[in-house]
């Protein structure tokens, strides 16, 4: 019995190493794959129909994305000369102290996207020197002799000049202007109350 005993643990011993391999085996059997095949070498092992139809699908493909990026491209460069055209009209203002507006218009709104406290300080003294430039041409007509229309007194003078001051948007109104022009110009307030007092 000995003898048997042994056989059966040698035959033991062969079914479980015999085991152990198949399910060795089994396991790499059924294991994925180490890479998964690439979309290349998917299209290779396609039929040609196949392959020529995936082909002319990407040739349009890219087609389609070169006509889209054309069309924003040249949206983007209608909008850009849509503002600039806005802000050269802005800047028609700055004229009057001898600046070009279509180059001085974009450059301030493109300064806006970069530096928008630095554009706002500019325009604001832009603004100051045109503000001047009107003052200094205010006391230019009111003190030339060519001012003293419809009879030559203060009066109408000062109504003269209101009403530019009204054509040109400095005032709203007729009397508003008559009370800037009051208040700029000291000099045609007192004549108009020495003629008014006389």
């Amino acid at each position: 019995m000995p003898d048997e005993l042994d056989a059966l643990r040698t035959a033991n011993t062969a079914l479980t190493q015999r085991v152990a391999d198949l399910e060795k085996s089994l396991a790499e059997a059924t294991k994925p794959p180490d890479t998964e095949p690439t979309v290349e070498d998917l299209v290779k092992s396609a039929p040609p129909a196949v392959q020529e139809m995936l082909r002319n699908a990407k040739a349009e493909q890219e087609a389609i994305k070169a006509e889209r990026d054309a069309a924003v491209a040249a949206a983007a460069a209608q909008e850009e000369a849509r503002l600039d055209g806005e802000a050269v009209t802005a800047a028609e203002v700055y004229k009057s102290i001898g600046l070009n507006p279509d180059d001085l218009g974009p450059a301030l709104r493109r300064l806006e996207g970069s530096d928008a406290n630095l554009a706002r300080t500019i325009r604001g003294a832009l603004d100051g020197a045109v503000a001047r430039g009107r003052e200094a041409d205010l006391f230019k007509s009111v003190g030339s002799a060519a001012a003293s229309p419809a009879g030559g007194n203060a009066y109408a003078e000062m109504v003269s000049v209101a009403k530019s001051l009204v054509a040109d948007g400095t005032v709203q109104t007729i009397p508003q202007g008559v009370a800037y022009v009051a208040k700029t110009n000291p000099g045609l307030a007192r004549r108009y109350n020495e003629e008014r007092n006389a």
